[in-house]
């Protein structure tokens, strides 16, 4: 199997994923998740008079609830990992281990694309009919960060954010950041299931987000300290680079992107290597 034979796999184990009754199941809860964040924004919307914007997501994105709502994403779409039905067994066989474990490991890359961009979609979305294209935060937003109207939502909207960020930059960032801890996550599941089972793999999301929401409530000079190893927290835009109370409750951009670069790259060759060595029991699932 050569480079391009490769990709097209990789595309079908994408395309087989994204069509799976596991993905329509979660869409509904990701939709119903947005519906209930974003109807109260609509409704101040319709009382000031005044449109949203499609820049809403990096705000959602630096909440608790919604890192969360990542962490259960990532851990029940990538629960079925390694995919190790009888059809995979004839792949496997024809491509070769290595090739194998490549493809799905850019498969997992790839559905991670597709999961960030469907969340940024529905953000959009759901603000119809209160939606008003522009690339500016808009009256809503500011009015938002600039008052305590916030208070009836149930998510933060910070003022950091907007100073900071210009909206095509927060949205990019966060963009990045949801593909990035997507990737990592079913690089993690992968791994773990290997070496031990989908429940071990499970434990360890579990794990993951525990130590989040733990973060999450320490002091704020604590929190830096130990966000170094917490991916979840990484997903508060509003505290990377702006300061809480006169410090840093976030590692730096250049070390979040390094670090996921680096955890991915080692898992990715953890899960080559394990590919190669192990014995393989195929199953019926579909």
């Amino acid at each position: 199997m050569n480079k391009v034979h490769m990709f097209q796999y990789s595309m079908q184990i994408s395309k087989d994923k994204l069509l799976s009754p596991r993905t329509f199941s979660l869409l509904i809860v990701v939709l119903f998740f947005f519906y209930t964040r974003l109807s109260p924004l609509r409704e101040f919307a319709a009382m000031v008079g005044y449109n949203v914007t499609p820049w809403i997501f990096p705000f959602l994105l630096s909440n608790l609830s919604f890192q969360l709502t990542i962490a259960f994403c990532g851990a029940y779409f990538f629960s079925d990992v390694p995919y190790m039905q009888y059809k995979e067994m004839y792949q496997m066989i024809r491509c070769g281990r290595r090739k194998w474990a490549i493809a799905h490991i850019i498969s997992i890359l790839e559905v991670s694309v597709v999961l960030s961009l469907t969340m940024i979609v529905i953000s959009i979305l759901l603000l119809i009919p209160r939606l008003s294209l522009s690339f500016q935060w808009g009256e809503v937003i500011n009015t938002l960060t600039q008052t305590n109207a916030a208070q009836s939502l149930p998510f933060a909207v910070s003022y950091k954010l907007i100073v900071a960020y210009t909206p095509l930059q927060a949205t990019g960032i966060s963009i990045l950041l949801m593909i990035g801890i997507f990737f990592f996550l079913g690089l993690l599941m992968f791994a773990v299931s290997l070496f031990l089972s989908r429940l071990y793999a499970a434990v360890a999301v579990t794990f993951l987000t525990a130590y989040a929401v733990i973060i999450y409530n320490m002091p704020y000079y604590l929190q830096k300290k130990y966000s170094y190893i917490s991916p979840l927290s990484w997903l508060n835009l509003a505290n990377v680079t702006t300061r809480v109370q006169g410090m840093y409750t976030l590692p730096s951009y250049q070390y979040i992107c390094a670090a996921l670069l680096i955890f991915s790259i080692l898992l990715s060759f953890i899960i080559v290597g394990r590919v190669k060595k192990m014995d393989c029991n195929w199953n019926n699932e579909d």
